[in-house]
């Protein structure tokens, strides 16, 4: 549709120019900037979806959290300043409303290292709020267990390097079939997978006796207690771990192997 492509294509314009305006002292290399603007662009490209009836003018939803993997210096630049993401922010609204795409709430950012093997790079995930989202979730719906402690609502997965699958539930099945949390339906992927488990304000990762295996940080495993940062692949999907707090939680529950 070339009336949207031209609207994508201003979006990120408009964002590139108002990065170089206020953040140039962050992203002195004019490729960076570019990265950024572009970036974001992708990222509400790729989640994007047509204004419900009767909404505002604009004819496109966009989606309203976004989470940035910086370099490190870049990303606790902007822990330090949160002033810098709420500008950010701002910037993403104004020029998203130029472009002819609208919020249902303000956009909010998160800004967090990029894992180690990719650090020299600049990734942007976007994500509907739960409050916006219909309850949603990637690939299938969720299942009726116990929310996770709030401390932790924070912990996500960047699933395949495109989509952000917030972590909320104290049990997570993630597989190939339907009704898993996280639905993936790959051919390696095994029917159930995996499962994440929150044990100790930590959550641990178990391999459901899948045939691909399950892999953190290139090593095969059976049971792993997870680290922001940590790349986990399934049967060669790879899934990034991350989380913004880490803040203790009242999870009190034992470290036992999931029954299959």
């Amino acid at each position: 549709m070339p009336a949207l492509e031209s609207a994508f294509n201003q979006l990120e314009a408009r964002l590139q120019l108002l990065v170089e305006g206020s953040l140039a002292r962050l992203f002195p290399a004019p490729a960076w900037q570019a990265e950024l603007a572009r970036g974001l662009t992708e990222a509400l490209r790729h989640d994007a979806r047509p204004a419900e009836a009767g909404s505002a003018a604009a004819s496109m939803l966009a989606p309203d959290h976004y989470v940035i993997f910086l370099p490190a210096q870049q990303a606790r630049l902007f822990q330090e300043n949160p002033g810098l993401l709420a500008a950010l922010a701002e910037h993403l609204r104004q020029a998203a409303l130029e472009a002819g795409f609208y919020f249902s709430a303000m956009p909010s950012l998160r800004a967090l290292p990029a894992p180690e093997a990719d650090a020299r790079h600049i990734q942007v995930v976007a994500h509907f709020s739960q409050e916006h989202s219909g309850q949603t979730q990637f690939l299938g719906e969720p299942l009726p267990t116990a929310h996770a402690p709030a401390a932790t609502a924070a912990a996500f997965l960047i699933v395949d390097g495109a989509q952000l699958f917030p972590l909320t539930e104290v049990v997570t099945n993630i597989g190939r079939l339907p009704e898993n949390h996280l639905a993936i339906p790959k051919g390696r992927i095994s029917r159930r997978h995996a499962q994440l488990r929150l044990v100790r304000d930590r959550y641990v990762i178990f391999d459901l006796g899948s045939t691909g295996g399950t892999f953190v940080n290139g090593r095969r495993i059976t049971q792993c207690t997870l680290q922001p940062g940590d790349i986990i692949s399934l049967a060669g999907v790879p899934l990034v771990f991350g989380a913004d707090s880490a803040e203790a939680t009242t999870s009190t529950q034992e470290i036992l192997p999931p029954r299959q």
